[in-house]
């Protein structure tokens, strides 16, 4: 039995000679008979030309079919070895087993990187995984240090007076710390007032961007170095006269934070200025990955001072917040260590926080 593509075709074919046939008994009375007759003949031999033709094709149709019926059954039934055991037997079947054991490349190399970690493990991992495979603050001049940048300046210029009367201790205060510092954009901006500045933080991207964008900022290298609160930092104990933090310590899960400043306290010696948000974190970009809010530990600040009042800091300032914007409440407070009396009545923070409520009514 032909196949239907045959079986079509002829009768496409067919259907022209019919009308061939036709057409010549149209013709017969104004034709001779010797021509007709000769015309019929042409006719007869073009069929019989056609009907050959189509019998090679199915033919050759049907060798076709059995061929591709035997390859097939003849690979279905073929060992399906993955390295153990008879390997296929034909070349092609060796090539599908070859193939179908090696995994996707979405599972090779970094497959931990597909599935996003939780934002509540805190560390390398989660930082690394937002870093490059998100763009987590990619744009290299965008930075969330503004408000702590801005106060060292004004209170703690490098190599001239300090404001913070008792608490700038007897020695000068040269060399300090940014503590998540990103890119290294505040850190970059504290070297060019003249600060002996590092920066330190969780994402190895994070800091390999800041070597290369900001160049030499300190006097012992390399000036961005890659820690996590929670483990031992990579500085030796008291190196820095300050360390300053924005936007960092909501990040590090609350287990971890007990040992974050027991290293923060063994690093820097004098001064910390901190400001840590107190909301989840507004845009939502944790949960959209399926990590969970990135602002995992949310206090207040007396719940911050209980941790770090037992390693000899006390409270300098607490600065207030606007209540009618969307970045109140955060945590901002001016932490000090001193071998000074300062029982005395009459500490700094009353400059502060007429400095801070013109900084952000003017910035904000």
């Amino acid at each position: 039995m032909r196949p239907a593509i045959t079986n079509f075709i002829a009768g496409i074919i067919g259907g022209a000679l019919s009308a061939l046939y036709f057409t010549s008994t149209l013709v017969t009375d104004s034709l001779d008979k010797a021509t007709v007759e000769g015309l019929r003949q042409r006719l007869s031999s073009v069929d019989e030309s056609v009907v050959e033709r189509m019998d090679k094709m199915e033919r050759s149709f049907g060798e076709l079919r059995a061929a591709l019926e035997q390859s097939v059954s003849s690979e279905l039934s073929a060992p399906r070895s993955t390295g153990l055991g008879k390997a296929p037997s034909s070349p092609k079947a060796a090539s599908l087993v070859a193939s179908a054991a090696v995994p996707p490349k979405a599972t090779q190399g970094r497959a931990e990187a597909v599935m996003p970690p939780k934002a509540t493990q805190g560390g390398a991992e989660v930082y690394d995984y937002l870093y490059d495979q998100k763009g987590y603050h990619g744009e290299t001049s965008f930075s969330q240090e503004g408000p702590v940048v801005d106060l060292v300046k004004e209170f703690l210029p490098a190599g001239g007076l300090c404001k913070l009367g008792k608490w700038c201790n007897a020695s000068p205060l040269t060399k300090l710390i940014v503590i998540g510092c990103s890119h290294g954009k505040g850190v970059k901006a504290l070297s060019e007032t003249g600060f002996d500045a590092s920066g330190m933080d969780v994402a190895h991207k994070a800091v390999d961007t800041a070597l290369q964008v900001r160049g030499q900022t300190c006097t012992e290298k390399p000036c961005f170095r890659q820690g996590a609160l929670g483990q031992m930092l990579p500085f030796e104990s008291q190196a820095f006269d300050i360390g300053v933090s924005s936007d960092v310590l909501e990040h590090v899960p609350e287990a971890a934070i007990p040992e974050g400043v027991v290293e923060i306290s063994r690093i820097v010696k004098h001064l910390l200025i901190l400001r840590i948000a107190n909301f989840p974190e507004y845009a939502g970009l944790g949960e959209k990955l399926g990590m969970g809010n990135l602002h995992v530990t949310m206090f207040p600040a007396p719940w911050w001072m209980k941790h770090f009042a037992p390693h000899g800091w006390k409270l300098i300032c607490e600065l207030p917040q606007r209540p009618d914007i969307w970045r109140d409440p955060f945590v901002f407070i001016v932490l000090g260590r001193t071998s000074a009396d300062i029982s005395t009545a009459g500490g700094p923070c009353p400059q502060l926080t007429h400095w801070w409520k013109s900084w952000r009514d003017h910035s904000w």
